[in-house]
């Protein structure tokens, strides 16, 4: 896809979600052209994140997102203060308790990124690798 910055605008201000490498990804804009981004995938969990981005930390330049930085909340790591989604036992997800971390966020209810309704059937996309509908990011 070689989208410029115009369009990929427009497309976040419709609520669209991309598919960019093993991830969906949601972006909202808020305060100019800064974006908050959900990236989730289950091939890669522990990168799941909210990403938080100044205008000035993104570009497309031949059709590609480059990225010169952002703040990260790794909802997904298992590492650090934050509350595991993993079961100890199996280290599988506990996908209801990783919706509920994303619904909660403050990512979440200042800019209102995803509704439940939204979270599950992009949860049950990825689940079962639909991905074709999804337009895909460079």
């Amino acid at each position: 896809m070689h989208i410029n910055k115009n369009d990929f605008i427009k497309n976040i201000d419709s609520g669209k979600w991309f598919k960019k490498g093993n991830y969906l990804v949601k972006f909202v804009k808020y305060f100019n052209d800064n974006l908050i981004g959900l990236w989730l995938s289950d091939y890669d969990p522990e990168g799941m994140c909210f990403t938080d981005q100044a205008d000035k930390d993104w570009d497309i330049k031949d059709g590609k997102i480059i990225d010169y930085g952002a703040g990260v909340y790794h909802f997904g790591s298992i590492e650090g203060e934050i509350d595991s989604i993993y079961n100890e036992e199996t280290g599988e997800i506990i996908v209801d308790k990783m919706k509920s971390i994303i619904l909660n966020s403050w990512e979440n209810k200042y800019y209102n990124v995803v509704t439940k309704e939204e979270l599950d059937n992009i949860w049950d996309d990825i689940i079962n690798k639909n991905f074709n509908k999804y337009e895909v990011l460079l």
